[in-house]
């Protein structure tokens, strides 16, 4: 259990331009992965914007979308992907969330499980949607070997905003990790959680809706716990621009 990461402070973005993680660079991945992350976009995108995607090709019967995430054009819905075994471009036929608004810093978490067979999405530590595999035993998510993209990736244009705080975990986050992510620490360090009616210790491990349950009622001290960093400067991170390929 442990994640890397590969944006900080807040890096700008435009259709043009992204940041390209190796597959050598990322933690390993068995059966489940999670990505976090703070965006903010300044403008919606005529077409699909990639947030994130690790996979070169939509050509021919690729499955090369795990994980994957776009926002829809001209709304900024999240809408968020992964390959299976009969299907490279799964996920709901309903987008997430009620549309990104401009300006605003969203925290974004996406956790997937080939072990559960589902994707869930959060948005400020809330649970907003999951696709889950129907036919269990004989699909299975395909994860892949391929660079990951964030923002523009080659067959779609990014997203004009900003991000930071991008982390890659090799595990699936539980609903309790996600609001501690969202808090601003690190879910692989903190098993104790101050609430309102005390403190709630242990191995924050439960069952998917008793999770939920905790969420309500934690999120509200932990929004008010959160660091407002991002304000701070960019520092270090670079994007790369490239020649438009949509």
């Amino acid at each position: 259990r442990t994640y890397k990461e590969f944006i900080t402070n807040p890096l700008t973005f435009t259709p043009t331009t992204n940041k390209i993680i190796n597959h050598f660079e990322l933690p390993s991945v068995t059966d489940e992965l999670s990505i976090t992350l703070n965006l903010t976009v300044t403008s919606h995108g005529g077409d699909w914007a990639c947030v994130f995607r690790k996979g070169n090709t939509d050509s021919g019967d690729s499955k090369q979308r795990t994980p994957s995430l776009w926002l829809t054009a001209n709304n900024s819905f999240l809408h968020p992907r992964f390959s299976i075994t009969d299907n490279g471009n799964f996920g709901s036929n309903s987008d997430f969330g009620t549309g990104l608004l401009t300006n605003r810093w969203y925290h974004i978490a996406y956790t997937l499980s080939d072990t559960q067979k589902r994707m869930d999405i959060y948005i400020d530590g809330i649970w907003t949607g999951f696709s889950s595999i129907q036919r269990v035993r004989v699909e299975s998510v395909i994860f892949n070997d391929l660079p990951l993209y964030i923002g523009k990736d080659l067959n779609f244009q990014g997203f004009t905003g900003q991000m930071s705080k991008f982390r890659f975990y090799n595990f699936r986050l539980s609903p309790q990790e996600v609001l501690i992510d969202y808090s601003g620490e690190d879910p692989t360090k903190i098993t104790v959680v101050k609430c309102s009616s005390g403190i709630l210790a242990g191995s924050i491990v439960g069952t998917f809706f008793s999770g939920i349950i905790f969420s309500a009622g934690c999120l509200f001290l932990l929004k008010r716990k959160r660091q407002s960093h991002y304000e701070d400067e960019v520092g270090g991170n670079k994007v790369v621009e490239t020649s438009p390929n949509n």
